[in-house]
């Protein structure tokens, strides 16, 4: 006898029809912990996630999903991190420009406390710079021996290792 059932909690919630023997049940509950599995080791959902709560209407959360990006390097969510460079909130500000300075290595003259007109005006030059395909994604640092020879070499202008952001 099949009978439905819901699987799982959240975003992993799946509908599933559950025999009510042993084998499929133990299939079943295979397909219910390798989907969300899949998901997380593909990085696939944690980034999709991290990026719709850039939207989110809680600042706190914002801010949260600010963090979630930079620590999974979704170079996807750049243009939304310079939306929230004119965000309300002075720490959604605070967090989104520090989120560019590290994936970037620039600024482009942005200061999260400054007044609505100067924050426009970089604001402005991040977006023609992104339009130009000048803002360069660097790859996420681990803290390595490589990572201080790469950083060195970003200093001096080479760019062999760098993502262009088009």
């Amino acid at each position: 006898m099949t009978r439905p059932r819901c699987v799982g909690g959240g975003a992993t919630r799946l509908i599933i029809p559950v025999m009510w023997n042993r084998r499929s049940a133990v299939i079943s509950l295979g397909i219910v912990i390798a989907v969300p599995l899949l998901f997380t080791a593909t990085g696939c959902g944690g980034r999709t996630e991290a990026r719709m709560s850039l939207r989110s209407p809680s600042p706190l959360e914002r801010a949260h999903a600010i963090v979630r990006v930079v620590e999974s390097h979704d170079i996807e969510a750049v243009h939304k991190l310079v939306d929230l460079l004119e965000d309300s909130d002075r720490a959604v500000r605070f967090y989104a420009i520090l989120a560019l300075r590290r994936m970037c290595s620039e600024d482009y003259g942005y200061q999260y406390y400054a007044d609505e007109h100067t924050r426009a005006a970089a604001v402005q030059r991040w977006r023609s710079a992104l339009r130009d395909g000048r803002v360069i994604v660097r790859p996420p640092s681990d803290g390595t021996a490589a990572d201080a020879d790469e950083h060195a070499s970003a200093e001096s202008g080479a760019d062999a290792n760098a993502l262009r952001w088009s």
